[in-house]
């Protein structure tokens, strides 16, 4: 067993916390209780901001996923039609003989820009050496671009501003 001595001379057992006062002990304890509470309720806070945001991108999957596949069977249809395999033979020498049909931006996400070729489908974003990375599932367009840019990119398939676009990279430039 364990002893300290007191100013008075006496011993006192420090394994049963008979010297320290009992309002002492008090307080200890309600600040702990309120500590572990604040801990507690920060701890909460946390696992609640890690579940929301594990949800949104839950969500923001799903609704890519959704927009990915929109955009997986607009190239589809398109390399399979006349015209598609004529735009894919003429091509663009900067991105890979492909078809370059969306370079939409939405704020505060990164640039990609959307193609295709007779394989795949690629997206490429700004900048020095930027090269065209394939994709070969909407499941990987959904996770490699923001929710927003996919849904962009479907209304400009909606729109017909993907011709303009078209255009603008395969038919007027030199």
């Amino acid at each position: 067993m364990l002893y300290i001595r007191t100013l008075k001379g006496g011993r006192v057992s420090i394994e049963k916390d008979d010297f320290v006062p009992d309002e002492m002990k008090k307080l200890i304890d309600e600040k702990l209780a309120g500590m572990n509470r604040e801990e507690a309720s920060e701890r909460a806070k946390r696992n609640k901001a890690k579940q929301d945001e594990l949800k949104r991108q839950e969500e923001g999957l799903k609704n890519g996923l959704e927009h990915a596949k929109r955009i997986f069977e607009w190239v589809d249809g398109f390399r399979k039609t006349e015209t598609g395999k004529k735009l894919i033979q003429l091509g663009n020498r900067g991105y890979l003989g492909g078809v370059y049909f969306f370079n939409g931006h939405v704020f505060g996400k990164p640039f990609r820009g959307l193609g295709f070729d007779n394989k795949s489908v690629w997206w490429i974003s700004t900048g020095c050496g930027a090269h065209p990375r394939p994709l070969e599932t909407p499941k990987e367009l959904a996770e490699a671009i923001a929710p927003e840019t996919l849904k962009l990119a479907c209304e400009w398939i909606d729109t017909g501003k993907i011709w303009e676009c078209i255009k603008a990279w395969h038919l007027e430039r030199h």
